[in-house]
């Protein structure tokens, strides 16, 4: 009986993280290079042996909230004309420098000179390039889509553009930078567009249909649990 209690408590929580996630999706569907987080998916047979005992005399129940992944799909690319506005078409990250020493990666490429003349994120963190943080003198900016950054046609830098292996496991560090523990590689299969950002990955009518799916399993779990409780108390009365 109290197995069946700790199940259903199990799955309101699971839920109730899913509700948040899909929340902060739903709250960054127009933030520039935002990408979606999604729960891990899992097979029947994986939820099955989620519940199977892992040594003898003990039983698990119930499933946990598992860590977001983030969903890599590109989202659509806006032409702005602003020349600091650049994305990526294709696989790949802009790298960012934290004042902390650590290295956040990007795709969000609306990127602004501070009062020094460096490449920054709105967020004042310098982007990096292949001669480390960019630094550009007054002129006419232009962007090659290697990431080769020219004033009034001189070169001053390249961009650095990575892209992780389909197993690395990236974490959100803000609205718009992940990180990961996974080495990143060199891409030559990204493009990089100036004058144009890209926009969220994140569908709102997928997400609010998740929501309502995800309600509606909150609501079914309250509903078992509910049963249960009250077929304890009946069972408790009739034993009295």
């Amino acid at each position: 009986m109290f197995r069946g209690i700790y199940a259903s408590a199990c799955a309101l929580v699971e839920q109730m993280a899913r509700v948040d996630l899909l929340a902060a999706n739903l709250a960054n569907a127009s933030t520039p290079g935002y990408r979606r987080l999604v729960t891990a998916p899992e097979s029947f047979p994986e939820l099955i042996s989620a519940g199977s005992s892992p040594s003898p005399g003990t039983l698990r129940l119930g499933v946990t909230a598992a860590p977001p992944i983030v969903d890599l799909s590109s989202g659509p690319i806006e032409k702005t004309d602003n020349p600091l506005d650049l994305a990526i078409a294709g696989d790949g990250f802009f790298v960012i420098s934290h004042p902390s020493g650590t290295r956040l990666y990007t795709r969000a490429g609306r990127f602004l000179l501070d009062a020094t003349g460096r490449l920054v994120t709105p967020d004042g963190y310098p982007v990096l390039s292949d001669r480390g943080e960019v630094r550009l003198p007054p002129g006419r900016i232009s962007v090659a889509e290697d990431g080769t950054i020219a004033v009034d046609n001189k070169p001053i830098a390249k961009l650095l553009i990575v892209s992780f292996p389909p197993t690395a496991s990236l974490s959100p560090a803000g609205h718009t930078y992940y990180t990961t523990t996974s080495a990143p590689q060199s891409t030559s299969q990204a493009r990089v567009l100036q004058g144009a950002i890209e926009h969220s990955n994140v569908n709102p009518a997928r997400e609010l249909g998740q929501m309502m799916v995800a309600l509606r399993v909150y609501e079914a779990s309250v509903r078992a649990m509910s049963l249960q409780d009250s077929s304890f108390a009946r069972l408790l009365q009739a034993v009295a």
